[in-house]
């Protein structure tokens, strides 16, 4: 109860006390007057409105208390399915093979937003026909690649919840996505419609390829969204390194002597190395 009295809105207590008032000089106002049956009637009015409308208040913040809580329940829910799900994303074994062949390239740092696969190592990764120890490269960019887009998928579907799984792996993300594009872009013209390959009798008319679709979608969101964040840090920092500035400057006109000149000569230790 107490629970739920802390998460009314001001107008809900403000309507909810007028009210109470109401009721209490209906009360009082048919205590001391006539207490006839007009009386009672002429009170009756004012009085049951006031408790109508104080039910309806109730009611609705009532409802609006349930709708919050199961909101919050629906949230946990998708910040745990992350946890359950998706908690290894991509699959280790797949991230171990894939740097393992990347290795064999001469790549030792994973693809990323600022190092990307150069178009040469994209189309050596189309070519390449595997060993007997692995799979042909494209097949372990494309699994490695799949595990994104099934997370990608989540995200969009509502399955997990955007707001934490950016701030948990927004920038392995984008990683993916930008590092490897060159690759996507491979995979992606390969399936693209050709008029040749359709010309059979089973062939299929041209249809819309999304091939890392959410992959690319979210990918592209979270770093708008980064830059945004990023821009907004360097102006905090910029005003932040602005008032210090100031402070230093004001500081220099009352002392005449600089701050961190001025606590070197204090301490004693000045023109010490």
């Amino acid at each position: 109860m107490k629970k739920f009295w802390n998460s009314l809105k001001w107008y809900e207590v403000l309507t909810g006390a007028m009210g109470l008032l109401i009721l209490l000089a209906a009360f009082v106002t048919w205590w001391f007057g006539d207490r006839t049956l007009k009386w009672a009637v002429d009170v009756a009015a004012p009085t049951c409105l006031a408790w109508g409308a104080l039910s309806i208040i109730l009611l609705w913040a009532q409802l609006r208390a349930a709708n919050g809580q199961e909101r919050a329940e629906q949230v946990w829910k998708r910040v745990m399915c992350l946890h359950q799900h998706f908690h290894d994303v991509p699959r280790l074994e797949l991230t171990d093979a894939v740097r393992e062949y990347l290795r064999e390239l001469g790549i030792y740092s994973p693809p990323s937003a600022y190092a990307p696969l150069t178009p040469e190592q994209a189309k050596a990764i189309e070519i390449d026909n595997g060993t007997e120890r692995r799979p042909p490269a494209k097949v372990l960019i494309s699994r490695y690649l799949n595990d994104w887009e099934d997370f990608c998928g989540a995200i969009s579907v509502g399955v997990i919840d955007e707001e934490y799984a950016i701030e948990m792996e927004g920038s392995r993300l984008i990683d993916a996505f930008f590092g490897y594009r060159e690759a996507i872009n491979i995979f992606r013209e390969s399936r693209a419609h050709d008029g040749k390959m359709s010309a059979g009798a089973t062939g299929a008319p041209p249809f819309v390829n999304k091939l890392y679709y959410e992959l690319q979608r979210i990918a592209l969101r979270w770093h708008r969204k980064r830059t945004e964040e990023w821009k907004m840090q360097q102006e905090k920092i910029a005003e932040v390194d602005k008032e210090a500035d100031a402070l230093r400057d004001r500081v220099r006109e009352l002392t005449g002597v600089p701050p961190k000149a001025r606590d070197t000569l204090e301490t004693g230790t000045w023109g010490r190395h």
